[in-house]
């Protein structure tokens, strides 16, 4: 259906450009939705032309500079629609169906991308998803070396339809916007799945700031990666006699069929390959002996992915076997040998290193004990109980390595587009890396707001609570991210942030319940932007005061006031003295804004904790149902922490 949306979109473009030299970018298209106030108009057109651009009763003329752009502004847009607008003086190009209201940018990973459809809730909320004022573009993953000048995508109007395909974030956040400011909404859908926040900062700023060189030193010294990237690699890899080895000495090894259509375990291989990229999995007679081989071959750009594979159904339970065996040689690339399991709502994928081909045959073993986890999360053990895939996949120049390759193909061509303001949804691939993390939002942010020429709101949703949850106080990358967050909301003006400490899930990097999450954007949104007082705000810790054996802690931004979600113990805090252990710590809520805590084994507290872990037991709420942020505060000067080591980036 979507390959037939684009083919369809495409058909309709060049019926709208029929007969007319003028081109506007595709954000600029049927059923878009402008920003009311003043909207920005641009696109190509023949040099020296005058063209007048007509919305409703509001026209503006532009001038075709020598290099065939040109830009011009809708001023005094009020909101409403649906409007016709016509751009003519280079022929005439008509678009249809255009509403005016506030259009929001949606960012970031995953979790914005999330589709409603696949949400807790999603089905029942796409049937009534009835909002025609209610708009997504969603833009396609694009990267580019060089700033580019325009995307790729569609306007789409939310219907029950179309609505399951819209971010469910996004969506949430805008139908409540919609229904309070009875505007229309338009959602610009700006995200790629796993991206770190360097992949979407110009170089400029990255090069401005010292404490980011390490993000640009490594791509920039490596020219076979470069190469790669630009021009892609051919890669060639052939398997034979691949087999499972048992532990038992006794019993015979389990051979994966090769050939497809041959009863077996293994029987039935496929290949996949990233939209320009390549690759072909054959079957033919030259394995070492003369027996049945695989043949993978194609080219790789980077960034790219893919692979053959083959589904072990039924689930295969791997616990009685040893090691994975096979023939193996080939004449370039570099692969992974990876064992799928699913999970409720996901994958989990176990691989080896890396591995080269040899030139001639050679036998190789892979003990099941040496596959690591290579998804989300904190590396666990192989589980062999219910495996169900096993693939070869071709490990590509990965783009989180490369700075600003995605802002130059998917932001700044949009910097022209008037907008309300961004929701950023990212901080799963900068975990770890906090203290840079900082920085990086803050030049981020800037950067994009230079770009614009406007300060406009961004709102960064903090990562939720995720893996497993920890019976002691611990050190966490994950709170020490959410930390980073909040300070940039606290450091940079009309920057803010929304705590879903509460709305993740242990087992999965992808929490259903997005409704929650878009949904305190939207009050967040209410609340600043639009002036809606007491709508959304976050208790954060002011001060510590140390009382005896016991901390007092006084919060801002309580609304009614501070309280126990579902009443009992308030939980989630930890003290720590001189020594710096953490203890578990007693806490009470003691008035509208404060928090006692003490431990019987912390007689002279110097440092409180709040929420500080992956996946925190915590219950501190306003009266309003809003959780408190996750802190850390030291009553004592430690002296700086040691700087971060940049890891390597993961495997995709």
């Amino acid at each position: 259906m979507k390959i037939r949306a684009l083919i369809l979109s495409s058909i309709l473009s060049l019926a709208a450009h029929a007969g007319a030299e003028v081109k506007l970018p595709a954000i600029l298209g049927n059923h878009m939705v402008l920003q009311q106030g003043t909207a920005n108009i641009w696109g190509w057109a023949s040099p020296g032309k005058t063209l007048t651009v007509s919305l409703g009763s509001v026209k503006a003329t532009a001038k075709v500079g020598s290099d065939g752009k040109w830009k011009t502004r809708l001023p005094g847009l009020k909101a409403g629609g649906p409007f016709e607008m016509t751009v003519s003086g280079d022929g005439t190009l008509t678009i249809t169906d255009v509403l005016v209201g506030d259009v929001w940018m949606g960012s970031g990973q995953s979790n914005m991308e999330y589709e409603l459809g696949r949400s807790e809730g999603g089905p029942a909320e796409v049937a009534q998803a009835n909002f025609p004022q209610i708009r997504q573009f969603k833009l396609d993953h694009l990267v580019s070396f060089t700033p580019t000048e325009d995307v790729q995508g569609a306007w789409v109007t939310c219907s029950p339809s179309t609505a399951k395909d819209f971010t469910a974030v996004g969506y949430h956040f805008a139908k409540n916007l919609h229904k309070t400011l009875k505007v229309p909404v338009g959602l610009v859908v700006n995200a790629w799945g796993g991206s770190p926040a360097e992949a979407w900062t110009p170089r400029r700023a990255l090069d401005k700031e010292p404490s980011l060189a390490a993000l640009l030193k490594r791509w920039d010294a490596d020219e076979k990666q470069i190469s790669a990237w630009k021009n892609g690699g051919a890669f060639d890899l052939r398997i034979a006699e691949l087999k499972l080895v048992p532990k038992d000495p006794k019993a015979k090894p389990v051979l994966l069929q090769l050939k497809n259509g041959v009863p077996g375990l293994g029987a039935q291989w496929s290949a996949n390959a990233k939209p320009g990229s390549s690759a072909e999995f054959t079957v033919e007679e030259k394995g070492p002996k003369g027996e049945t081989s695989g043949k993978f071959v194609g080219k790789m750009m980077g960034g790219g992915w893919g692979g053959f594979q083959t589904n072990l159904a039924p689930v295969q339970d791997l616990t009685s076997y040893e090691s994975i065996q096979f023939k193996v040689k080939g004449s370039g690339g570099s692969f992974r040998l990876k064992l799928g399991q699913s999970s409720i709502t996901d994958w989990n994928f176990y691989s080896t290193d890396i591995f080269s081909p040899p030139a001639e045959w050679q036998t190789v073993t892979y003990p099941l004990s040496g596959f690591k986890q290579g998804n989300w999360g904190t590396p666990k053990a192989f589980t062999p109980e219910a495996i169900n895939l096993l693939s070869f996949t071709v490990e590509a120049p990965y783009w989180p390595d490369v700075a600003a390759i995605i802002y130059n193909a998917m932001a700044a061509p949009l910097s022209p587009l008037a907008m309300k303001g961004v929701v950023w949804y990212q901080g799963e691939s900068n975990a770890g890396r906090a203290n840079q993390y900082q920085v990086l939002l803050s030049a981020m942010i800037k950067s994009w707001r230079e770009d614009w020429g406007v300060n406009f709101p961004f709102l960064v949703i903090q990562l939720p609570n995720y893996t497993a949850r920890m019976p002691y106080p611990t050190e966490s990358g994950w709170a020490e991210l959410r930390e980073a967050q909040l300070k940039t909301a606290q450091t940079l003006p009309g920057v803010g942030v929304v705590t879903t400490i509460e709305l993740g899930e242990a087992n999965d990097i992808h929490p259903k319940n997005k409704k929650d999450v878009g949904e305190r954007a939207a009050l967040w949104a209410l609340s600043t932007v639009y002036g809606k007082a007491n709508s959304y705000s976050v208790p954060v810790l002011d001060k510590a005061e140390v009382k005896g054996n016991k901390m007092v802690l006084t919060f801002k931004d309580v609304q009614g006031g501070l309280t126990v979600k579902g009443g009992g113990d308030l939980k989630g805090f930890a003290v720590a003295g001189p020594d710096r252990v953490f203890r578990w710590a007693q806490a009470k809520v003691t008035g509208k804004d404060t928090v006692e805590v003490s431990s019987p084994e912390v007689k002279e507290p110097e440092e409180v904790r709040y929420a500080w872990a992956e996946n925190p037991d915590c219950n501190l709420f306003t009266k309003e149902g809003f959780p408190a942020t996750p802190f850390r505060h030291r009553t004592k000067a430690l002296g700086a922490l040691p700087a971060e080591e940049i890891p390597e980036p993961p495997s995709n």
